[in-house]
């Protein structure tokens, strides 16, 4: 410091003053719009704002969790292993049929075993056992048991009345809630790829659940075994009807079969294999005949067609085929005498011979064809005769083969009954079903659910998550001020300090607080902010005034002004307070009431409007070494005041005096009049309530106090924001880190 205010300190301050520095430092910003902290900060500072209501849920989900997990009853489960045996019809045929096969019958079991008929007859045998059980005296006898049976009882006796009397009256109801009961708690699976079906049950009770698993399979395979009992006893009856009907009809079939052999003379010897014999014989003789008439046919038309030509004799020989006519022409040929001429006589008897022999070999030759054409017709007669015998044999045979094969069914299908009748007999002894019991369940050791104390963690970090969720949601909601660092960037002025709230419950005076515990965080940070505002310059800007105002009353402002006048006159300096607000909520023993009692009729409105001179408002405060203005009594009009010219005289004035002067102006937005005083000062406090005053107020109350920007003479900011009622033990932000010397004078 220098000028005035350094020489009454280095001069005049007491021995047992404390240090002027405060434990943190203050740093003088820049006049403008300060720059907001990173979105990370204000999340950090948001969530160590709120780490109570994030402790708290973190703690109610816990313990949350964990009364849910001790209420809750611990799960057991118990499995129980079906083997479901190969079809004997599956071992036929291909692999890949085999298989198919087995998967079919295991998908059925799997599909029956978790029907709800099944489910159904397992309850019923279910609730048949537990009356058996509790008619020979066998109640469970562990304290968990009574436990639940008693909650069982008292929530059945609760819920009541809410149920329909034809529910409790009906023998079904118990059935079928424990049916729906099983659907849920017993799941039926498969084991892998194999033949192994697994029943597991799930329940409150180790006993319970082994009991409801083995149940389960074996009312299953009981079911199986009586169904095939049942179908059995059914096959054994109807083929004790079967058979007697089929022993009458194949003596009926035999019957037959005799009576058509003795009517048609059908027998086993061969017959129609014999007549086909005859048939294929007469059959090729015919084909001869036709064959040979055929090629006598031929050799008419041949010599016909050669004679027409004048053929010689022995072409006409040769077409015909007779021996007789070629040596008789081959005699012709030959000359009788060489050199000798035939007499006519001989030539024409030649001629007349020849012609005979060639009509007698024709002649012949024509006869030959004649008797092949009768024999062909009397072949193709005995040839018809045989094949009509052949027909009414073949007849005959086919009936005798359809009543013999009729026979032959008839035994087989009666020799299959008996033998299929003594097999239903000797089943019916002896059923096996297709399933059976590999491992049944035993009661197990120990839960399968989950402990409750796994489930703490992740309740405490799920409710944890919703705190901090919650906690940013209410900072994003809050339009209040809570830091330096918000209330410098939501008014883009500095703001030099935080000033901790304070009750005088304890205390009698404010003076008491600053002089008894210099050391207390409300003292300290009123020491800081003075040590922000005090003047340090020499000659005519030795002295400063401050207007110390606020947005809305309540806020602090008098207790701020009247706590810097205080500490400043520890200083040993020159100070006045000009109480121009409302009535700050003291007590009794405040300045306002000793100044009364020093002069009680004293007003600044009578002084000043009687030319009087203004040192006769002032009233003078040995006791705090402070002179002090009240408040003037306006009647609610503060502007005539305001308004009055000669209002800047007497200020200068003042600065003459006063080393330090701080007015405590009226609530800016309350009295929009205050907006006059922001020209008397050479500072303006705007003072902000913490958690409390919104921004939109505070920037409303900046711009009717702020004046024009800027700073002073001696660098100082022209307008500036204070911090007031801050809850040192919720603001994790707070400057001072030893809070026990305010927490301990609290206490006392």
């Amino acid at each position: 410091m220098t000028g005035k205010g350094q020489r009454f300190i280095a001069t005049a301050r007491p021995s047992d003053l404390p240090p002027l520095e405060p434990t943190t430092r203050i740093t003088r910003p820049i006049i403008g719009s300060a720059p907001g902290p990173l979105p990370f900060q204000r999340i950090v500072h948001a969530l160590s704002r709120r780490r109570g209501l994030i402790l708290a849920m973190m703690l109610l989900g816990g313990g949350g969790v964990a009364i849910v997990g001790l209420i809750m009853s611990p799960a057991y489960t118990a499995t129980t292993q079906i083997v479901v045996d190969r079809a004997s019809e599956g071992s036929s045929g291909t692999s890949q049929a085999s298989q198919a096969i087995d998967d079919a019958a295991i998908d059925t079991h799997l599909a029956v075993l978790s029907s709800d008929a099944h489910l159904r007859r397992v309850a019923s045998a279910l609730l048949l056992a537990h009356e058996e059980g509790v008619a020979a005296g066998n109640q469970p006898d562990s304290w968990l048991h009574r436990v639940q049976d008693g909650l069982g009882a008292a929530w059945s006796f609760i819920t009541q009345p809410f149920k329909r009397s034809s529910d409790s009256q009906s023998p079904d109801s118990n059935e079928s809630a424990l049916a729906q009961q099983l659907k849920r708690s017993v799941k039926i699976g498969q084991e892998r790829r194999s033949r192994v079906l697994s029943v597991v049950a799930t329940d409150s009770d180790p006993r319970r659940a082994a009991e409801i698993a083995n149940t389960v399979a074996h009312v299953y395979i009981e079911d199986t075994a009586q169904r095939k009992r049942t179908d059995a006893e059914q096959l054994v009856v109807w083929l004790a009807k079967r058979v007697p009907e089929m022993r009458l009809e194949v003596a009926r079939a035999e019957e037959e079969l005799q009576a058509y052999r003795l009517l048609h003379g059908a027998t086993v010897d061969g017959t129609p294999d014999v007549t086909g014999q005859q048939i294929a014989q007469l059959a090729r003789q015919l084909a001869l005949a036709k064959s040979d008439f055929a090629a006598t046919q031929q050799r008419l038309n041949r010599f016909n067609d050669l004679r027409q030509r004048g053929a010689p004799t022995a072409a006409l020989a040769d077409a015909l085929g007779s021996a007789s006519l070629a040596e008789f022409a081959h005699s012709e040929a030959t000359p009788a005498t060489v050199g000798q001429e035939p007499q006519p006589e001989a030539r024409r008897e030649a001629d007349r011979v020849t012609e005979q022999a060639i009509d007698q070999a024709l002649s012949q030759v024509e006869t030959d064809g004649r008797i092949l054409q009768a024999q062909a017709r009397s072949i193709e007669e005995r040839l018809q005769s045989l094949k009509a015998a052949a027909t009414e044999t073949a007849a005959s045979m086919s009936g005798l083969r359809a009543l013999e094969r009729q026979a032959a069914a008839v035994a087989q299908l009666y020799d299959a009954l008996l033998s299929r009748q003594q097999q239903a007999n000797e089943q019916v002894q002896l059923i096996q079903p297709d399933v059976r019991v590999m491992a049944s369940a035993w009661p197990p050791e120990r839960p399968s659910s989950i402990h409750p104390a796994f489930l703490i963690p992740p309740g405490v970090m799920v409710f944890g998550i919703m705190g901090v969720l919650l906690a940013l949601g209410i900072d994003r909601l809050d339009h209040t001020l809570r830091s330096t660092d918000e209330a410098a960037e939501a008014l883009g002025v500095p703001c030099l300090g935080q000033v901790p709230q304070v009750t005088l419950r304890h205390a009698k005076r404010i003076e008491d607080l600053l002089r008894q515990k210099p050391q207390s965080i409300y003292a300290r940070s009123i020491r800081s902010l003075l040590i922000s505002v005090l003047p340090r310059g020499s000659g005519s800007f030795a002295s400063k005034i401050i207007l110390v105002s606020s947005a809305l009353p309540g806020e602090g402002k008098t207790t701020v002004a009247r706590s810097l006048v205080l500490s400043a006159a520890r200083l040993r300096l020159r100070v006045l307070l000009i109480d121009l607000g409302e009535p700050s909520g003291l007590p009794e023993r405040d300045i306002v009431t000793m100044a009364r009692a020093a002069a009680p009729g004293v007003d600044l409105v009578d002084v000043l409007s009687r030319g009087r001179p203004i040192a006769e408002a002032v009233e003078h405060l040995p006791e705090l070494g402070v002179d002090y203005i009240p408040p003037p009594r306006l009647d609610g009009n503060l502007l005539h005041f305001l308004a009055n010219p000669q209002v800047p005289h007497w200020l200068d004035q003042f600065r003459e005096t006063y080393d330090f002067i701080v007015i405590d102006g009226p609530a800016a937005v309350d009295r929009l009049e205050a907006s006059f005083l922001a020209g008397w000062a050479d500072q303006v406090l705007l003072v902000v309530r913490w958690a409390q005053t919104g921004r939109e107020m505070a920037q409303s109350a900046l711009r009717l106090v702020g004046g024009a920007p800027g700073a002073d003479a001696d660098g100082a900011p022209r307008v500036a924001s204070v911090l007031t009622w801050v809850d040192t033990e919720r603001d994790a932000g707070f400057h001072f880190k030893d809070i026990r010397g305010f927490k301990s004078w609290r206490r006392s």
